[in-house]
């Protein structure tokens, strides 16, 4: 437009002088007489910093172009001549009157006479110095940066190198020292078992010998061998659960059993040796304590025997008091709370750390004066806490000691007549009809397929929502619900329920393992609270303890108890078959249909949560981590719920470093299990 008013301007004279002059960016036009400059503006000689009178007529586009672009000036310039072009656009590089290069976009325009005779050419300059010196140095700073990112990357290369050979190094000190600690697992359970059988004969034959006539000395000397050898049968006991504890394959019943007979039993153990030593051993149980628990009698015992024979060993006078108190306790469960006081020689509050510390004794002078291994405590510590319990002392140095335990356990209403795996087994319900609540297809087909394994008659829901009117609508004996799902959580459903009136016994279940999601649903007001996958005994006890009326046992012969189908399954890599899977599938088939429709959508969800996380939302990322936990552990995949685990607990990034790790284990995992089906 400026163009063709400044070529009206050369043909009229004076018509648009102002428009010309006042322009804010610089305008220069030529004539084809001498191709110097006849007409510029303020603006282009303040940019080449010369007076008008040093260009008009002077000076033309060669003398204020640097050398390298006069040759692309005159090609274009000839062009115009030759009206090959009527107009072009050029960059080039200017040089002032000081001598400074200025960058610059030239917008060239040629006019001509009606004849079509060149006669001149104006140009509208745009100044890019400063563009071109951003883009020089942008260019400039993306070389360093692809040099300095090179250097990185052969630094990286070499901390990698060395840490892949640190990895190797690890991993075969790993190897060795688990092939190490398995083979002193195995050398432990070997003597152990070894050592009990002629234990067992020495106590068997003891009993027998009792049942003769015998004078009072003979009877004491019996009930020290007695003694002695429940001593060692204790031992025993623990330094099986220390190799199991350290194989990772301890594994804590529940069963219905009667604590004041298991505990006053305990108390017997220690007759002899607290007579011998002249002391007072007197216990006191609580009424409200309820006849029958449901928890791990065995391992209850152990805890029993190992504090007070603790005590008795170092008490050499006085008194040990042990006391049994329910606490807590409502119509489902009561925490157990068993406390042991002596007046024996204390401990000193700076051995309190060191105290349940595997093979630790307080004081090696005691070793040798008192006995002992130095498991006792150690392994009882880690029993209680096995059974979701908590274990504590309190002592002063030359004044006592009192060690306690509470353990939090469902109340059986029923008496312990199972006493065995096979019998559970063979416990069946008939007009049993529970309600599922779980929105993940997968868990609900685990679920219902042992449900109906029992005779269970099983409806389905998908969310707490769809529970209620259920639930509104049909007499359910019990209610199956998961904690976390869409559209509504099982606590809000819950908790509607009690509001609405309704009483039926309602058991949570969730892939979070911890104290505190327990405690949540049981305040919430459900009977109980089971971890993903569940126990095939767990489910029984609590389905007998709630309806032993519509429980019934079938016997089976032994042609008609068919073999865990695990026995005969070859390995899967990502995979860790266990017992419980035998309860959930009826076959190898089964399970195999059901493997392959779970990887497929493992796939799927892992995909969902790559994309999740790609768009941070953190929220939607956790749901769907949860959901896929839950399932993990149901088919064995351990190391995918281990990384999913921690994933959940560093999903606000608080620590970048590990969730990158166990992002890349979750990748890994799922891979590894995806590759088992391709």
């Amino acid at each position: 437009m400026i163009n063709e008013f400044l070529q009206d301007e050369l043909l009229h004279e004076g018509k648009f002088s102002s428009v010309y002059d006042n322009a804010l960016f610089a305008v220069a036009t030529i004539t084809s007489v001498d191709f110097k400059f006849s007409r510029v503006n303020d603006t282009f000689c303040k940019l080449l910093e010369y007076d008008r009178s040093e260009l008009i007529g002077v000076r033309g586009i060669a003398d204020i172009t640097h050398p390298d672009d006069i040759k692309k000036s005159k090609e274009l310039l000839t062009k115009l001549i030759n009206n090959e072009v009527q107009q072009a656009k050029i960059e080039k590089c200017y040089v002032t009157k000081s001598g400074k290069y200025i960058d610059v976009i030239v917008f060239v325009r040629g006019f001509y006479g009606k004849d079509g005779k060149y006669i001149g050419s104006t140009g509208s300059v745009l100044d890019i110095t400063y563009l071109k010196q951003t883009e020089f140095e942008l260019l400039e700073h993306k070389e360093n940066l692809e040099k300095l990112v090179i250097q990185r990357t052969e630094d990286l290369s070499k901390t990698n190198d060395l840490l892949m050979q640190a990895n190797e190094e690890l991993k075969c000190a790993k190897e060795q020292a688990e092939v190490s600690n398995h083979t002193k697992s195995m050398c432990l359970t070997n003597m152990s078992h070894e050592i009990r059988t002629p234990l067992n004969a020495i106590t068997g034959f003891v009993q027998l010998l009792f049942k003769t006539e015998l004078n009072e000395q003979q009877k004491d000397h019996l009930s020290k061998i007695i003694y002695s050898a429940d001593v060692l049968q204790a031992l025993l006991a623990d330094i099986l659960d220390l190799g199991k504890i350290e194989a990772g394959k301890l594994n804590i019943e529940y069963k219905p059993f009667e604590v004041r007979k298991i505990f006053e039993k305990s108390l017997h153990i220690f007759d002899a040796e607290v007579k011998s030593k002249s002391l007072r051993l007197s216990y006191e149980i609580d009424p409200d304590l309820p006849k029958y628990l449901i928890g791990d009698p065995i391992r209850i015992r152990q805890v029993f025997i190992n504090l007070i024979g603790n005590a008795v060993k170092f008490t050499d006078e006085g008194s040990i008091h042990v006391e049994l108190t329910a606490l807590q306790c409502n119509t489902q469960s009561c925490t157990l709370e068993c406390t042991v006081t002596d007046t024996g020689i204390g401990i000193a509050q700076e051995d309190y750390a060191s105290l349940f510390e595997m093979f630790a004794q307080v004081d090696s002078s005691f070793v040798r004066e008192k006995g002992g291994t130095g498991l006792g405590l150690s392994i009882s510590k880690q029993l209680v806490e096995a059974m979701g319990g908590t274990i504590d002392v309190e002592s002063e140095f030359g004044s006592g000691s009192t060690f306690s335990f509470e353990l939090p356990l469902d109340i059986a209403l029923v008496s312990p007549i199972i006493d065995n795996k096979q019998s559970l087994q063979n416990i069946t319900f008939k007009e049993l009809k529970i309600l599922l609540v779980e929105d993940n297809l997968h868990n609900r087909e685990i679920v219902r397929s042992l449900l109906l394994s029992m005779g269970i008659t099983v409806d389905e829901a998908q969310s707490g929502q769809q529970a209620l009117e259920m639930i509104r609508s049909y007499p359910y004996d019990m209610v199956f619900m998961d904690i976390q799902m869409p559209v509504m959580d099982g606590i809000t459903a819950m908790h509607i329920l009690k509001k609405e009136g309704f009483t039926l016994p309602v058991v949570a279940f969730s892939a979070h393992a911890s104290a505190l999601e327990r405690e949540k649903s049981l305040n919430a007001g459900m009977i109980a609270h089971l971890n993903k996958p569940f126990k095939f005994a767990k489910v029984k006890q609590l389905l007998l303890k709630y309806f032993p009326q519509k429980s019934s046992r079938v016997i089976m012969t032994n042609d008609e108890q068919t073999p865990c189908w695990i026995d005969d399954m070859e390995a899967i890599p990502g995979i860790t078959l266990h017992e419980e899977m035998c309860h959930y599938w009826k076959d190898q088939k089964s399970f195999l249909v059901s493997f392959h429709k779970y990887i497929h959508s493992l796939k799927n969800d892992a995909e969902k949560l790559f994309n999740i996380l790609e768009n941070k939302n953190d929220s939607e990322a956790k749901k769907l981590l949860h959901k896929l936990k839950g399932s993990s552990k149901f088919y064995g995949a351990i190391s995918l719920f281990n990384a999913i685990e921690v994933l959940e607990d560093n999903i606000d990034f608080t620590q970048p470093n590990v969730f990158t790790q166990e992002l890349q284990k979750f990748t890994d995992a799922v891979s590894q299990l995806a590759h088992t089906i391709s």
